[in-house]
């Protein structure tokens, strides 16, 4: 309100009315048409090829795992003890996968919700987990 006081010319006052009632109303209405299209859009690519094509993790339950690495001496003993994704403590049964590149563990719901997420990669190393 005091631009129209403080401004001498008419000119500035059709601009912030022009900005203001038509500009940025008709931008706002352009982000959402096309939000609303890219959405769409990829509602009906997504629903068209199902994510078959990524491979499955191996799963295992956790009391199982670590016994099999700790028969083989101290070097090949587990490091992972905690799920580096949720934070929590494994529990001997709980149902993990290790990831075949690096080795690191995590909970299965974990892992899973991280694949969901497209992120193709370790969360703690960042190594790659499919070839």
């Amino acid at each position: 309100m005091n631009c129209f006081m403080v401004c001498q010319s008419r000119i500035w006052i059709v601009t912030i009315v022009f900005y203001t009632c038509i500009l940025i109303p008709l931008m706002k209405l352009k982000r959402a048409f096309t939000s609303m299209f890219l959405f769409y859009d990829i509602k009906c690519i997504s629903n068209e090829t199902e994510f078959a094509k990524i491979p499955t993790l191996p799963v295992a339950r956790y009391e199982n795992l670590r016994n099999n690495c700790c028969e083989g001496g101290n070097e090949n003993r587990m490091k992972d003890e905690i799920c580096c994704i949720c934070l929590v403590l494994f529990v001997g049964e709980d149902s993990v996968s290790k990831l075949k590149r690096c080795g690191h563990v995590f909970h299965i719901n974990c892992i899973q919700q991280w694949l969901d997420r497209s992120q193709f990669s370790c969360p703690f190393c960042r190594s790659l987990l499919f070839s």
